[in-house]
C-alpha cells in the first residue's frame, strides 16, 4: 500500500509512502515525514511500483531511459534510498517511456524503432526482450502477471490490446472503432478511456464475467487507474478538472 510521486518543485525527486506508517515517519498523512528515494537533479516521470520494485522514466542522460530500485536493498546498490545508486535498465539514445512493473518483467514504450513498439525486461533472467514490434504505435503497456495490456493504432483508432507472455499471443479486448486508451489493470478488471460517446468517459471491463460497465458520464473522464476495487480517474466538471474515485462492486 505505497504511493509514489514525483515532486517537480524540488529538483524533480521521487517520494514515497506508505499507508500502514499514517501517523508515523514514512507515512501517508501530510505531517508524516516522507520517505525521498532520489537525490540527483533530472526530469522524472511516470513512477509504477508493485510489490518491491519502484520504476520510472529518467531523462539524467540526455533521453528518457527507465529506471528500477528494489525496496529490499535499501541502503545498497540498486536500494531505494535517496543515496543508493540506481539500475538504468535501457541505454538506448532513443527514448523509452512509460514503464510498468509486476515483480517479475518491467514493460515499457520503446521508440528505437518507429513510432512505438513494446519492449520488456525480464527481472528473474536480467534479459531484455521486444515483446510487440509492428506497424503504428504501440504504447502505454501495463504488464500483470503473465499478460501485458497496451494501445495499438495500427489499424487505424487506438484499441486496448492483451499480450500474453507464456505464447506470445495478442489479442483484441476492444474493438469499437472508437480510440480506446490508457489502460489500467488489477486482478480479473480491466479500465480504459473511450471516445465512442463522442466525449471521453471511463470503461470498466471484468474478465472473470465479460461484463462492462460504464461509469457516470461527466463532462469529461480521462486518465484511470485501479487498485483493488477501486477506481481514480480525472474529470471535468463545469469547466473544472477535478479528481474522482469509484468503486467496482
Amino acid at each position: 500500500p505505497f504511493v509514489v510521486w514525483v515532486g517537480f518543485n524540488e529538483a524533480s525527486q521521487i517520494y514515497l509512502c506508505d499507508l500502514r506508517r499514517n501517523g508515523g515517519s514514512g507515512g501517508c498523512m501530510e505531517s508524516d515525514e516522507k520517505h525521498q528515494a532520489t537525490n540527483y537533479t533530472s526530469l522524472k516521470s511516470n513512477v509504477d511500483i508493485r510489490g518491491h520494485f519502484l520504476v520510472w522514466q529518467d531523462h539524467a542522460r540526455g533521453n528518457w531511459d527507465v529506471v528500477i530500485c528494489d525496496l529490499r536493498k535499501n541502503g545498497y546498490d540498486g536500494g531505494c534510498l535517496a543515496d543508493d545508486a540506481k539500475m538504468f535498465v535501457t541505454s538506448d539514445l532513443l527514448d523509452q517511456v512509460e514503464p510498468s512493473v509486476d515483480g517479475r518483467w518491467i514493460v515499457w514504450e520503446d521508440h528505437r524503432g518507429d513510432a512505438g513498439d513494446i519492449y520488456g525486461y525480464n527481472l528473474l533472467r536480467g534479459v531484455e526482450v521486444p515483446l510487440v514490434t509492428r506497424e503504428g504505435r504501440q504504447s502505454r503497456p501495463v504488464v500483470r502477471r503473465s499478460f501485458v495490456f497496451f494501445e495499438d493504432n495500427s489499424d487505424g483508432n487506438s484499441e486496448i490490446k492483451e499480450l500474453s507472455l507464456r505464447d506470445g499471443v495478442v489479442r483484441n479486448l476492444t474493438n469499437s472503432g472508437h480510440d480506446e486508451i490508457h489502460p489500467s489493470v488489477d486482478h480479473h478488471l480491466l479500465v480504459y478511456e473511450t471516445s465512442r460517446f463522442g466525449v471521453s468517459s471511463i470503461v470498466v471491463l471484468d474478465f472473470q464475467s465479460n461484463a462492462t460497465r460504464f461509469l457516470k458520464l461527466r463532462d469529461r473522464e480521462y486518465n484511470p487507474s485501479i487498485f483493488g476495487k477501486r477506481i481514480v480517474f480525472e474529470s471535468v466538471v463545469n469547466g473544472t478538472k477535478r479528481v474522482f474515485f469509484d468503486r467496482c462492486l
